[in-house]
């Protein structure tokens, strides 16, 4: 057991510390360039894959899981922004309040199409959440940063206009 456990640390550490020395990134299908710097910690836990990138008082997150029926990627927006004002509510005097949202937008990564919505906090910070379905796949970007909208989506959009997803296939799938 410990062995085991040491091998997966040692992985981790290795594929975090590979990740700084690149400008590219590739981790089940999805790939990232421009991310030279930036701390990467994949993980991934039965259908659901996520990538954190995180540089300073930037964070970018990846989340790749399997397309819901009827999935509504408004709908999705409204309930994930709900919920974050429920957080804001509860949260103590110290955290930053929810001061602003946007309303839902279209908008793109690397000319896929997605929808997506802008949150401001009080302390200067920003959040934005993109959504978009490929693949049979849902995608969930979010990205948060300090500063204005537009010159904190300058530093994400360098790095999400590098975005594809090539789906992986199972070598055992032909013989099923």
């Amino acid at each position: 057991m410990k062995k085991t456990l040491l091998f997966s640390v040692l992985v981790l550490c290795t594929l975090v510390c590979n990740a700084q020395k690149k400008k590219s990134f590739y981790y089940d299908g999805i790939e990232i360039h421009n991310v030279k710097g930036w701390t990467i910690a994949p993980s991934k836990d039965a259908n659901v894959t996520t990538i954190t990138f995180v540089l300073l008082p930037s964070q970018l997150q990846i989340t790749k899981q399997g397309l819901p029926q009827n999935f509504n990627a408004a709908r999705y927006l409204e309930k994930t922004v709900e919920q974050l004002m429920e957080m804001s509510v509860m949260a103590g005097r110290k955290d930053p309040k929810i001061k602003a949202v946007s309303d839902i937008s279209d908008g793109y990564i690397n000319s896929i199409p997605a929808k997506y919505v802008d949150i401001t906090y009080s302390k200067d910070i920003v959040k934005r959440i993109y959504t978009f379905s490929m693949h049979d796949q849902l995608f969930i970007v979010q990205w948060t940063g300090e500063g204005k909208i537009n010159k904190v989506s300058k530093v994400f959009d360098k790095i999400l206009s590098t975005f594809t997803y090539n789906p992986e296939r199972s070598p055992y799938g032909s013989l099923m």
